[in-house]
């Protein structure tokens, strides 16, 4: 995998101006081509091969959780040497608004949830320092953008919830086939959804495998800074290494003073080559800690989007459209 590839994967998995995730849900191989400088013919190449390979393991459409009351976190921690780490992602699994279970070459763990009140939060992440035997769990929380149309604030139409059914499993669904199952016209779902992609409603949601990743290596490089100084700070990390850069996950602290964590998915060479990266990382003003693990496995379940969406098309059903 060479600095195109990364670039391309960006351009499919992230997107800068709407941080963590890309508002496009259907990204034509020509605007990717000309966001990474290549030709739409090498771009349609690279990308199958991510799909072959496994590597980019499924494509969702992934509702902002502004939308619905909601919000999403992440914890992580290292797994005590007396809890075998295995075991621990079956029982994690089981926890209400699981989305993403990550885990590193040895001990490094963590976890993307949703939740709706800050004490079901709470709750969360005791239940995951119980099961872990563990005290050290570190959290942040995913700033998504705020949605930018009217309903965002109210409600959307039973119709557009049944729009974002329809596509959830495949955002790449002609608008023809959406249409026949929503009983609109193509036109309208295409309006529709594209009110929703261009107002922050909706999002692109990647699972990736790092077992099917062949001739690279996964990691992530976890930074911490005082939360006025993150801009700058990842201002320069892109600047100094965004070739190997292919998605960042900012994180907010959830108290005052806390410090802010951002996490920068890496595609590296080899083991060496991060290494120096995190070396450098380290002395960077503003830096006040970072690690790099190795992501080894990645356990993606989507079960708790698709019954958020399904919740709400049940109970707009009887709404005002």
């Amino acid at each position: 995998m060479d600095s195109l590839d990364v670039r391309i994967l960006r351009s499919v998995v992230s997107d800068r101006s709407a941080l963590p995730l890309p508002w496009n849900l259907r990204p034509s191989y020509g605007s990717i081509a000309k966001s990474v400088g290549a030709d739409e013919g090498t771009v349609r190449n690279r990308i199958r091969k991510l799909r072959d390979s496994g590597f980019l393991a499924d494509w969702r459409a992934m509702v902002n959780p502004r939308l619905t009351g909601r919000s999403d976190a992440i914890a992580w921690f290292d797994v005590p040497p007396y809890v075998l780490k295995s075991e621990l992602i079956a029982e994690l699994r089981l926890l209400d608004g699981v989305m993403v279970i990550g885990s590193g070459y040895g001990s490094f763990l963590y976890i993307a949830f949703r939740y709706g009140r800050a004490s079901s939060r709470q709750r969360q992440v005791e239940l995951i320092r119980r099961l872990a035997r563990t005290d050290q769990v570190n959290l942040g929380g995913i700033p998504y953008p705020e949605c930018k149309i009217p309903e965002c604030k109210i409600r959307l139409a039973p119709s557009d919830w049944a729009v974002l059914e329809a596509i959830q499993k495949d955002p790449r669904r002609s608008y023809k086939a959406v249409a026949s199952e929503v009983g609109l016209s193509s036109q309208t779902v295409k309006r529709k959804l594209h009110r929703m992609m261009h107002g922050n409603a909706v999002f692109g949601f990647a699972a990736h495998d790092p077992k099917k990743l062949h001739g690279a290596v996964w990691a992530l490089l976890v930074v911490s800074c005082a939360e006025e100084q993150w801009n700058e700070l990842d201002r320069r990390l892109f600047g100094k290494f965004g070739e190997h850069i292919w998605q960042v996950t900012p994180l907010v602290p959830f108290g005052p003073g806390e410090p802010m964590f951002c996490g920068y998915n890496l595609m590296l060479a080899n083991v060496p080559n991060g290494l120096a990266i995190l070396g450098v990382v380290k002395q960077m003003p503003a830096v006040q800690d970072a690690r790099l693990e190795l992501m080894v496995e990645a356990h993606v379940l989507f079960n708790p989007l698709e019954e958020e969406v399904e919740d709400h098309t049940r109970g707009s059903r009887t709404g005002p459209e």
